[in-house]
């Protein structure tokens, strides 16, 4: 990744990348400024006066080279190419009128691209981070698996709306997807709730009547009883 960065450096900037590194003849003229010993008055060795300005000097300028590189590496396909487009431009390689229009063109056309990307790489961002997106494509996972058993009385179609909804990339927020899920399947539910408490009424209507049947045998049961236990004292 870096050896590319480093390349994409150079291809993009060649004037700052391959900028003139320090020679021996600039390194000479610095040197003859500082090679007599102010207090002796002799001529001082080369490397003590300047090995180590040289060696600091161009370890900045490979430091420089490595972290515009690095941080070029990190640039998306669309965002090199504008860069390099706009350097194209501003050097004004092609004075021509019909050459300047088209790298105008040119340079307006990625721009819009590039906003278009950075809108939806944000978009998804946003979405990715919204915990009621993660809950509603949960659920669609959860009705793709067990759909007739949640909800038996909806219909494949309504099921699939469902999870359409929660898996589409095409909603402008994360707010109008949710609320169209939500809707959606409160609608479902309603009806699954409405027939479960219909349900649950009649089974406590059946479970009274049990209750009142349980409790007339009992007395028949006693009666009979009685009326058993009153012959056999009768017949002793």
């Amino acid at each position: 990744m870096r050896s590319r960065g480093i390349a994409n450096a150079a291809y993009a900037n060649p004037s700052t990348f391959f900028s003139r590194p320090i020679t021996a003849t600039t390194a000479m003229s610095s040197y003859a400024d500082k090679a007599i010993d102010p207090e002796t008055g002799k001529i001082r060795p080369f490397k003590d006066v300047m090995e180590s300005e040289i060696r600091t000097k161009e370890a900045a300028r490979r430091a420089t080279i490595l972290a515009d590189a690095e941080a070029r590496s990190k640039m998306g396909e669309t965002e090199l190419r504008l860069e390099q487009a706009q350097r194209l431009l501003a050097e004004k390689k092609h004075n021509d009128a019909p050459g300047q229009k088209m790298w105008r063109d040119h340079v307006a056309n990625l721009e819009q691209t590039l906003a278009a990307e950075k809108a939806q790489a944000a978009k998804a961002k946003a979405f990715a981070g919204d915990r009621r997106i993660s809950l509603i494509r949960e659920e669609a996972d959860l009705i793709e698996r067990s759909g007739a058993h949640l909800l038996p009385r909806a219909s494949q179609v309504q099921l699939d709306e469902l999870i359409a909804i929660a898996r589409s990339e095409d909603w402008p927020t994360p707010d109008s997807q949710f609320q169209a899920f939500k809707q959606a399947s409160d609608r479902l539910t309603d009806i699954e709730l409405e027939a479960e408490r219909v349900k649950q009424n009649d089974a406590a209507v059946e479970a009274a009547r049990q209750e009142v049947t349980l409790a007339n045998s009992r007395v028949q049961q006693s009666e009979l009883e009685l009326m058993r236990a009153r012959r056999e004292n009768v017949a002793e």
